[in-house]
């Protein structure tokens, strides 16, 4: 484990909170474990003769793969599939704790996850070598109109999703209104390291050598019942304050109309760069027969934060309309929607002048829910994409019996097709599978799950078989009494 003064605080504010220093602890625990089968990439070479073209990078004539040739050496390198499969298992352990009862409003706070893999999982699963993280641990003092918080902290916004050891102040200063101000050291999104770790040393040419300083504002309000809105600016910058690390603004509003219409727009922008990264309309409709219809407008540009140089190789983004309508029958025992979706990619100045590359796709699907019987649920799908080059089609379908709330048992068999990009082949995927879960208790939950994937391929699409067994269990447990709760006196 790696320590952080917000971890240090918050281990130290959980475990004073005993039942005699306080009025409460809840501790709540997800222990996941998965067993996967996966073809690993080996190493592999060709004699240097069999290869076209000149430099580092070339090509091996007789299997169309690129390969790296060092000078001076006779081989070229490469990597490939392995022949055979190889199995391994993860092991996932979250904890949350929550303890109260320090003072009027004065709650401490943590979310820690623990990784465990066997000796293969080693290389195949995403941060196995990092046995231990924070994801969340702060103390927090709640005022009724001021609430603050010291720690490492989540923060969801429109922006997406960003941690930071550092102080945050939401201020109420009227009724339907918020204000929340933070700041602190900010960590990497999805990796809760900071700008300088050795994680994204090992993926970037050129990684920072400075760490982040996070600073933003959030403004919430709901000037009606029916209206809300939400704001959100947030900078990122080197600690020596040389240069930004992001520079971003958000803005999202939903507008409800009458008991089940509603108008939602959302949108991001990079300052930094001056680019609108999303611009979304969304808006639900109820028709008659118990139809509704969910439309939306997307234009959507990839964001790349400024440290990286992903972001000099000019993504490309795309314009799409998405729709769904669906239906139900008056006791909601038979549940239908249909779907379709059309996107356009930019310019992306390649291909040939007499012959330009296709930038438009379409896709479309169903799927629908049957309660036959109080404990019998059926259900369908299918979808299918058509793109530039691709195309690919899927379908799913099951059963699930319920004989009582602590207990269910499901089947399902599902498939799906590729045609692979820019060639004749197909490969096709069956799939059968179990679940279940059941309860044990008020606060014990057990599910768990198990799938067979076979796999086929014809006209001369790529012989790797990638046929593979996947499972996993997941546990659910909680120690103490809900907040909300009274004590138990005996």
């Amino acid at each position: 484990m790696r320590p952080t003064r917000a971890g240090a605080a918050i281990v130290i504010a959980v475990a004073l909170a005993s039942p005699g220093g306080a009025q409460g602890v809840r501790i709540t625990g997800t222990t996941i474990t998965r067993y996967v089968e996966i073809r690993p990439l080996v190493r592999d070479s060709v004699p240097l003769d069999s290869t076209r073209g000149t430099g580092v990078v070339r090509e091996a004539v007789t299997r169309g793969v690129a390969v790296q040739c060092a000078p001076g050496e006779l081989h070229c390198r490469y990597l490939r599939s392995a022949d055979g499969s190889a199995s391994t298992m993860s092991l996932i352990q979250d904890i949350e704790a929550s303890a109260w009862g320090f003072g009027a409003g004065i709650r401490a706070y943590a979310h820690l996850r623990g990784r465990a893999s066997n000796d293969a999982g080693g290389d195949l699963w995403p941060q196995a070598d990092d046995p231990m993280d924070v994801l969340d641990a702060y103390l927090e003092v709640d005022r009724g109109r001021l609430r603050g918080r010291a720690g490492r902290q989540w923060r969801t916004s429109g922006l997406g999703y960003y941690n930071f050891d550092g102080l945050s102040l939401l201020v109420r200063p009227i009724e339907r209104l918020t204000v929340d101000a933070y700041g602190g050291w900010s960590l990497v999104r999805g990796l809760n390291e900071s700008h300088t770790s050795g994680a994204i040393a090992a993926v970037e040419g050129i990684p920072p050598d400075d760490r982040a300083l996070l600073f933003g504002v959030e403004v919430r309000g709901r000037p009606t019942t029916a209206l809300s809105l939400a704001g959100t600016y947030q900078r990122e910058f080197r600690s020596d304050q040389t240069a930004f690390y992001s520079d971003r603004v958000s803005a999202d509003a939903e507008l409800r109309v009458g008991r089940a219409a509603s108008v939602s727009a959302s949108l991001e922008a990079d300052l930094a760069t001056a680019e609108l990264n999303e611009a979304l309309l969304r808006g639900r409709v109820p028709l008659p027969r118990r139809i509704t219809l969910i439309a939306e407008a997307r234009r959507h540009l990839p964001f790349f934060e400024l440290w990286t140089i992903w972001g000099a190789f000019s993504p490309i983004g795309y314009t799409e309309a998405n729709g769904t309508l669906s239906w139900s029958n008056a006791p909601s025992r038979l549940t239908l929607q249909a779907r379709g979706g059309w996107r356009r990619y930019d310019e992306t100045d390649a291909g040939l002048a007499f012959l330009p590359l296709e930038r438009t796709g379409w896709r479309m699907g169903a799927d629908g829910t049957w309660r036959a019987a109080d404990q019998w649920t059926v259900f369908a799908a299918t979808h299918a994409e058509l793109g530039f080059g691709a195309a690919r089609s899927d379908v799913d379908a099951g059963v699930r019996w319920e004989p009582s709330p602590r207990l269910f048992v499901g089947a399902r068999v599902a498939g799906f097709q590729s045609a692979y990009e820019l060639r004749v082949g197909e490969g096709r995927v069956f799939a059968l599978g179990l679940d279940g879960g059941v309860r044990l208790g008020a606060e014990t939950r057990i599910v768990g799950d198990v799938t067979m994937y076979r796999h086929g391929y014809s006209d001369g699409a790529p012989s790797t078989d990638w046929s593979q067994t996947r499972a996993s269990l997941r546990i659910e447990w909680t120690i103490g009494r809900d907040p909300g709760e009274p004590e138990d006196d005996s």
